[in-house]
């Protein structure tokens, strides 16, 4: 990936299993960058790239949950955590957009208690890496670097090497 130095850019990848399918890490995923001869140029850790807070949960038997300017487009697997209520909600699965302001997720929650507060959701496994200025600063034009993520799932170590990045 080539990408130009003179100003921060930022580094979005995706955590999947050998399937393709989005895996969860157990944590953020840490990062380095290293130059051509092995060198550590700059490290951290990663954030969520797509993620958001809970207005409401429907009762349903397919519940649909409210979050204003999510961002999501079509299916998407979702991570969803601290909803108060309907706790069923609170899993990794599959989220289908509806509107700007709300998605649906295949959990029946028509039999559960109104919905009781809280909640945030992320995409599952996508995360960003933002590279500012103490980092791009060591990039030298011209050069490839190599972008590692280490993340671990269920007490598995994996790392996960990015597409090259060639700064310009």
């Amino acid at each position: 990936m080539l990408q130009p130095v003179d100003a921060d850019f930022t580094l979005v990848f995706q955590l999947a299993d050998s399937s393709d399918t989005p895996v969860v890490p157990d944590a953020a995923p840490t990062w380095r960058i290293y130059d051509g001869e092995g060198g550590l140029v700059g490290d951290g850790t990663a954030t969520p790239f797509l993620s958001g807070t809970i207005d409401s949960v429907s009762l349903a038997a397919t519940a649909q949950i409210t979050s204003v300017a999510h961002q999501l487009r079509g299916t998407v697997r979702v991570t969803i955590s601290g909803v108060a209520g309907p706790t069923a909600v609170n899993a990794t699965t599959t989220a289908t957009v509806v509107s700007a302001n709300a998605f649906t997720v295949p959990i029946d929650t028509s039999a559960a208690d109104p919905y009781g507060g809280g909640g945030q959701w992320q995409a599952a496994g996508l995360y960003r890496i933002d590279i500012g200025s103490a980092v791009r600063g060591q990039l030298e034009p011209g050069h490839v670097y190599t972008v590692l993520a280490d993340y671990a799932v269920s007490s598995a170590r994996k790392v996960h090497q990015l597409e090259p990045l060639e700064a310009t």
